[in-house]
């Protein structure tokens, strides 16, 4: 399987729905896509940066869906929020050969990291 731009086009569209739609299962599934991605794949940095971006969303909305309504608002279970702090962290260190697309994800991830607090 060979990463390509309609592949990250249709992960991103699987978390936005996912999200939309408070599907955890297939958020659940996204991240570990993207995983296993990281795995079977070596990706070049355009991919890299566009998969740790989405991955941190994944996390932000799984964290988001699971950890802030109901009763476990007033729990803090971090697994979800670590790992999206993780993924945008790592977004912003890929050195992209496509700068103008890395500045575009770099002011993305640093708006999420930022309202993660």
């Amino acid at each position: 399987m060979r990463i390509d731009g309609l592949m990250l086009n249709a992960i991103s569209n699987q978390i936005d729905t996912a999200f939309d739609e408070k599907d955890e299962s297939t958020l659940q599934k996204s991240v570990d896509e993207i995983n296993q991605l990281f795995i079977d794949e070596n990706p070049n940095s355009i991919s890299e940066l566009i998969l740790y971006y989405n991955l941190g969303n994944a996390y932000s909305y799984l964290d988001s869906l699971r950890n802030h309504r109901g009763i476990s608002l007033w729990f803090y279970n971090n697994t979800e929020h670590i790992n999206a702090i993780k993924s945008y962290r790592i977004c912003i260190q890929v050195n992209c050969s496509d700068k103008k697309l890395q500045n575009d994800i770099f002011m993305q991830s640093y708006t999420n990291l930022g309202n993660m607090f």
